[in-house]
């Protein structure tokens, strides 16, 4: 079972969710020219297939349906910072850099540092739309109420976008996820080692005390909104969800 790999020939395999309406998961072979669905594929004397996953992980976790043509980065960079400058009013230099971040956590698992994006949140500023708008564009969003050793290293298999809005960041949980963030650092569970690398997104009323790890965040502050912005409704967050995802498995 496999959720992806990138192989010397460039071969690449990714999960996806087929368009059947089951709710199934499925691969997505890439040769470098051309995208082949299948639930399960032979390369280099191996058999790699789709994982089993339950209806709740499906339910929770985001997956593309399909593969299209993003055009260019630069196209795809501004059509990005469209749909955040429609839905959200947040100042256009932060818009730039959750643009960047939307690029960089689609290809976290080819970096050296996870890109690691923290929003600060005060009382009275809009939440929910901007978290609702990255589930949308990040590659296998996942949201979770606290950051624990236990749900990091059990679903670390899965490579998600980890989502946190107000967690409890306890200096324990900070250290944690500094480890998170640093290609070769391991956590232990149960006598199990697990690679705990990953993405992620923190949205917090509080800066992080930690400076090892709020040097590494993309950091943006949220101010009470200036202008009215459109409500991000559930069919269009999944139009959005539909178009960028499969854009963005391009990319």
């Amino acid at each position: 079972e496999t959720t992806g790999e990138v192989f010397s020939d460039g071969t690449t395999l990714e999960l996806i969710r087929l368009d059947s309406g089951a709710g199934e998961t499925s691969l997505l072979r890439w040769d470098g020219k051309s995208a082949t669905i299948g639930q399960q594929f032979e390369v280099n004397d191996k058999v790699y297939r789709a994982p089993q996953m339950n209806s709740t992980s499906l339910r929770a976790l985001r997956l593309p349906g399909h593969i299209a043509s993003y055009g260019s980065t630069r196209g795809l960079f501004n059509d990005i910072c469209k749909v955040f400058t429609q839905y959200t009013d947040i100042a256009e230099e932060h818009v730039w850099l959750i643009a960047y971040f939307g690029l960089a956590n689609w290809l976290a698992d080819r970096l050296l540092v996870a890109p690691f994006l923290f929003v600060i949140a005060p009382l009275g500023t809009p939440r929910s739309q901007l978290l609702r708008l990255l589930s949308c564009l990040c590659r296998r969003p996942l949201m979770l109420a606290e950051v624990t050793p236990a749900a990091l290293s059990s679903l670390a298999s899965l490579r998600p976008t980890f989502l946190f809005d107000e967690p409890n960041l306890s200096r324990r949980a900070e250290r944690l996820l500094y480890a998170t963030n640093n290609c070769g650092r391991f956590a232990i569970r149960n006598g199990r080692i697990t690679d705990v690398f990953s993405a992620k997104v923190i949205c917090s009323r509080e800066p992080l005390r930690d400076a090892s790890l709020a040097s590494q965040a993309l950091q943006i502050t949220l101010s009470p909104p200036r202008r009215q912005v459109p409500f991000l409704e559930y069919s269009v967050c999944e139009r959005i969800a539909d178009e960028f995802q499969s854009k963005l498995l391009q990319y």
